[in-house]
């Protein structure tokens, strides 16, 4: 049930995404999806990033369209509680690249509706919320080979992410990773390696992810992902 709900928030998102698409006059667009998965936490998404008119992606004025479906487990000092958390948002943002740095900066809306089991009173993201969206990424190449990347993004009402790597290579990358997810009531720390940029053709590229995965007050256990993205001109 847990895989086919987060099917469909994926399918769904990927559809109005589509439709997005065609009504933008963009300089360039990037279409995502992919997901991550561990045995108390879980994250699956779908987005679309495209520039204005006058705009290029990675240098001007962006919109970006982002739909997901979130999991996760804590104890509230009495039971553990089992939260499923759907969610869609729509941001306006501003990208400026150069050849040493990039980053983005961008702000809008997010719903998010947070399902528990058994119910908890003092979980403040419970039930249906909507809030304001904020989000950062940054890209500081050190040489050829290496660089630093780090983003996140917070909702007030909802909670915040966030992750650092360490990208090292020409072509494909490859390096550690350091994710920090959650709200008032849990937290969620990952540490673990990734590939990305791994180039399939025709605009696609793929990356994946594992490591170790572990919620405050519950066990830790290997999480795993996978990444995916198209490049449309």
């Amino acid at each position: 049930m847990k895989n086919d709900l987060s099917s469909k928030v994926i399918a769904l998102a990927l559809i109005c995404l589509s439709g997005a698409s065609s009504l933008s006059h963009a300089e360039g667009s990037l279409a995502l999806t992919g997901f991550e998965s561990a045995k108390n936490n879980g994250y699956y998404y779908a987005g679309y990033l495209s520039a204005f008119e006058g705009s290029a992606l990675g240098n001007g004025y962006v919109q970006r369209f982002w739909a997901d479906y979130l999991r996760y487990q804590y104890n509230n000092g009495s039971s553990d509680i089992n939260a499923k958390a759907p969610g869609i948002s729509y941001s306006l943002g501003y990208q400026k690249s150069t050849e040493t740095q990039s980053w983005g900066a961008y702000l809008g809306i997010q719903g998010r509706k947070t399902n528990l089991s058994p119910d908890d009173s003092g979980n403040d993201s419970r039930g249906n919320r909507g809030s304001v969206v904020l989000a950062l990424d940054g890209k500081q190449k050190l040489s050829n080979a290496v660089a630093l990347e780090l983003m996140g993004n917070y909702a007030p009402n909802t909670g915040y992410w966030s992750r650092a790597r360490l990208p090292i290579g020409s072509t494909i990358k490859s390096g550690p990773e350091y994710v920090l997810q959650g709200n008032p009531s849990y937290q969620n720390k990952k540490i673990g390696w990734f590939i990305s940029d791994i180039d399939l053709g025709s605009g696609f590229k793929t990356g994946a992810k594992m490591g170790y995965s572990k919620n405050n007050g519950m066990g830790g256990s290997m999480y795993f992902g996978l990444d995916l993205t198209k490049y449309i001109e």
